[in-house]
């Protein structure tokens, strides 16, 4: 029996039992019979696709066969979009990667606390970052927090950051991405908890605290895993700019470069809050930007940059980028000044005057040759 005709039997049995299904169960099934793909798709789609399509029948069944499901929650899952929506909609282009072709992380888990319910929708770990989509009401703000994340009651989040969009009308997505530093393991069970929201109605905003934790089971991604260390790392200096590659990691979603960076402390747009100056002063506000590029030129796009620091040694920076597309034996690291004109708001605001000046350091271009 081949797999179309494994779909067809699954739908008949199923079309003949419509008096005995609640019609809002028998709306969500046929919804997801008309996105099952067509003969022609390709198979490992096609494959996700059916495994998507059974595992959302069964739990929308089983949900409702057992009486579990409040008013509340009813309707909310009635208009959730289909799984996978959340990388889709709200994720980087290397998480709309995942949306699509990585089965293993799609999770669906629905918690309902107070009268508002949350959706985990899929996570993913490359080896760089985890990062989670969840599905909410629009009118529903989640709090973010590096230590909401844990992996038997211990944080492994250095740092976060976060998109939401709309899915469809009253629905939005929100893509959580937490860098990670530390070794984890291939497969461990992520606890995930989220403790407060933000409910906008009729203008305002309320904070509501709760309880919606998850529990999930993550597989880390090894296909296409790349990973090179430099001993000695790759140097590149200017006056008093050093850079020095340590490491870099190729995943189908990111492409992590690590280094460790010295530079002046006027070079530190931090600094800018430490020098007192007066409401409506004007200063020049100066910062490195790091960008990288194939073998033919195309620059990757940047998705995150993480800085920590000891006490006297340098900066520990991790930038990722975008995933490499195509084969390619060399990257090249590039450093920018940018320096921009910007006026003192108030005690510790500042913005722009005018657009940045950029000023590319090729002294500092690094050449990265992968084995």
């Amino acid at each position: 029996m081949n797999e179309l005709e494994r779909d067809l039997l699954i739908r008949d049995a199923l079309l003949d039992e419509t008096s005995t299904m609640p019609k809002l169960v028998r709306e969500k099934m046929d919804f997801v019979y008309s996105n099952l793909p067509k003969r022609r798709s390709n198979s490992r789609v096609r494959k996700v696709a059916w495994q998507i399509a059974v595992v959302m029948i069964a739990m929308i069944v089983g949900i409702f066969s057992l009486g579990l499901v409040s008013p509340v929650m009813a309707n909310y899952l009635s208009h959730l979009p289909v799984i996978g929506s959340a990388f889709k909609t709200a994720g980087d282009v290397g998480l709309k990667i995942a949306g699509d072709e990585l089965s293993s992380s799609f999770v669906r888990q629905t918690v309902e606390d107070k009268g508002v319910s949350i959706t985990l929708d899929q996570i993913v770990y490359d080896g760089t970052r985890i990062s989670i989509g969840f599905l909410h009401d629009s009118n529903l703000q989640l709090s973010m927090d590096p230590l909401m994340i844990h992996i038997k009651g211990e944080p492994i989040s250095s740092g976060l950051g976060g998109v939401s969009k709309e899915v469809i009308d009253g629905t939005m997505a929100t893509v959580l991405r937490f860098s990670v530093e530390k070794t984890l393991p291939d497969k461990f069970t992520l606890s995930i908890r989220i403790d407060e929201v933000a409910i906008s109605q009729d203008g305002k905003v309320e904070k509501l605290h709760g309880d919606w934790s998850f529990n999930a089971e993550v597989v880390k991604i090894t296909d296409g895993l790349i990973e090179q260390t430099f001993d000695p790392p790759l140097i590149r200096s200017i006056d008093n700019i050093k850079i020095a590659v340590r490491n870099i990691t190729i995943s189908p979603l990111t492409t992590k470069v690590a280094f460790d960076l010295e530079r002046p402390v006027e070079l530190d747009p931090s600094n800018i809050h430490s020098e007192n100056r007066r409401e409506g002063e004007v200063t020049v506000m100066r910062d490195l930007k790091f960008k990288l590029f194939d073998s033919e030129g195309n620059q990757l796009e940047t998705l995150s940059m993480h800085i920590s620091k000891n006490a006297d040694g340098p900066e520990h920076c991790i930038v990722l980028f975008a995933p490499l597309t195509g084969k390619h034996q060399e990257l090249i690291l590039r450093t920018f000044l940018e320096s921009t004109k910007v006026k003192k708001d108030r005690e510790s605001s500042y913005s722009s005057v005018d657009l940045p000046e950029i000023q590319h350091l090729t002294e500092m271009d690094v050449n990265i040759f992968m084995k």
